[in-house]
């Protein structure tokens, strides 16, 4: 009696831990079989992306060489000039006659930046020639423009207002580019507000899945 009840018993707890395996089974399988399509179709859309990017950007780069090539822009000759190579220096003699047509002609339209006038010290002209050239520019002097607005034309005030014009001489489309990336900065906290939410929808039924352990019963 004792042996039938214990083979009895072994068979009925190896069935029942059977049971529970393949119930447990099934939702590990499907869960799976879930991500598994998930990964492949993410897969195939990043492929999909990819080769339309690839795609657009090949057909873009072969329409601008070909627009390049009907057109009839002049482009500048490479002349060889002699401070080429790798052991030639510069001809100083040609430093000071370039000098003498950037002041006549150029410096009406052009600025030298970062371009010091002691720069030119024992390059193409003494010191005391420099210093010549230094004393024909005017200097700042209150009251030496006089504003439309009626504005205190002082010096600080001049030296601000010149700072400003040269800002947007540099860079005309100051304002519009602010204002584009005001624009796009809006546009990417809506469109990330909007992807995190899609996100968190998307992955909801996994975050907020319970596992729970339910213990053997004890005989």
């Amino acid at each position: 009696m004792a042996m039938l009840l214990s083979k009895n018993y072994f068979s009925f707890q190896i069935k029942r831990c059977f049971q529970r395996q393949q119930f447990s089974g099934v939702y590990t399988w499907y869960n799976g079989i879930e991500w598994k399509c998930r990964k492949r179709i993410l897969r195939n859309v990043l492929s999909v992306l990819v080769g339309a990017s690839a795609t657009c950007g090949a057909f873009l780069y072969f329409l601008d060489q070909s627009v390049q090539a009907m057109g009839r822009d002049a482009h500048p000759p490479n002349y060889p000039w002699d401070f080429d190579g790798f052991f030639t220096s510069l001809d100083h003699s040609a430093i000071r006659r370039g000098w003498q047509v950037y002041k006549t002609i150029c410096s009406t339209c052009h600025s030298l930046r970062y371009v010091r006038f002691m720069d030119l010290v024992d390059v193409s002209h003494t010191k005391d020639e420099i210093k010549a050239i230094a004393a024909e520019y005017e200097m700042l002097v209150e009251g030496v423009v006089e504003y439309d607005d009626g504005t205190p034309s002082t010096t600080s005030q001049m030296a601000k207002d010149l700072v400003t014009f040269l800002s947007w001489t540099s860079s005309q489309e100051f304002d519009q580019r602010k204002q584009m990336f005001i624009k796009g900065m809006g546009l990417s906290v809506i469109l990330i507000a909007s992807v995190v939410h899609y996100s968190r929808f998307l992955w909801s039924h996994i975050r907020s899945r319970q596992i729970a352990y339910i213990p053997k019963e004890k005989y």
